[in-house]
């Protein structure tokens, strides 16, 4: 159950995990339903931008909004993380896979592919919704239109022939 928040924010938002990893309580702005991706954890290191170097604003479902409204107690905002690890720092990839994920997948029956995945999931999901690939790229943070048309287009492309 702790687990529930992440899960849903690699799956709903389309976040990178080290970007999720990076997410302070200020970054939530829950009422404009809005993430905003600005920093990473990856690798034993934060880093103060996120893969394409610019911060990035994400929009959330309803249902993520629910999942991830803070504690009313916390009122100082900002340097909180919104999934720390046990000790309350970020939390290392290796460790998190090896210990959180891959028992959790197991035990849901799933395949077991990378956290990475998730990316790709909301990706697909989201086309299959009918968004556009300019919007989605914004969403995933890629730099250009080539990289969305690249990874996802041939999707868009047979999504858009079953009509």
């Amino acid at each position: 159950p702790d687990q529930y928040p992440l899960f849903c924010t690699l799956f709903w938002a389309g976040l990178r995990p080290g970007e999720a990893w990076a997410l302070l309580l200020s970054d939530l702005d829950l009422k404009r339903k809005l993430i905003a991706v600005s920093k990473s954890f990856t690798d034993g290191e934060l880093h103060d931008t996120p893969k394409t170097g610019q911060t990035r604003m994400v929009e959330i479902p309803d249902k993520l909004v629910a999942v991830l409204r803070p504690n009313p107690k916390k009122s100082d905002k900002s340097g909180i993380l919104v999934f720390p690890g046990r000790d309350g720092a970020h939390r290392h990839q290796s460790m998190w896979n090896r210990k959180i994920w891959v028992p959790i997948v197991a035990k849901a029956g799933a395949p077991t592919y990378p956290p990475y995945a998730t990316r790709h999931t909301y990706a697909t999901r989201q086309l299959q919704a009918g968004c556009s690939l300019q919007w989605l790229m914004h969403q995933m943070g890629h730099s250009s239109i080539k990289i969305t048309v690249d990874t996802y287009g041939h999707l868009a492309r047979r999504l858009d022939h079953k009509k």
